[in-house]
């Protein structure tokens, strides 16, 4: 295998901006921001939507959800306030933990 160069540019800023591709970095309560989203089941990755952002606003009451499709799985939803048949998840940072049929998963968000 043979080896090259790799020349990188741009700035080294002092705070992570507010702002990336139009996106909150730093969403507001009650805002929820899903950036990049991995789904893993196990030992299984179910989906990884690299590039995709999605951000939730709660409107009239409603609660705010991010839905991820996930192939031959179904529909996930991801919500900051309990819904009827939500499964209980634990967020810590940008990985939020929970069990599918008794499995522990985990969505990188």
């Amino acid at each position: 295998m043979g080896g090259g160069f790799l020349i990188l540019r741009g700035k080294v800023l002092h705070d992570q901006p507010e702002l990336a591709d139009g996106f909150p970095l730093k969403p507001s309560p009650p805002q929820l921001v899903v950036r990049d989203p991995v789904l893993i089941s196990g030992e299984k990755v179910l989906i990884d939507l690299i590039g995709g952002t999605s951000v939730a606003e709660e409107t009239a009451g409603e609660p705010q959800v991010v839905n991820i499709y996930a192939p031959g799985r179904g529909r996930f939803v991801i919500a900051l306030q309990q819904f009827a048949g939500a499964v209980r998840g634990e967020a810590n940072w940008g990985r939020l933990d929970f069990k599918i049929d008794g499995e522990r998963s985990r969505a990188s968000i």
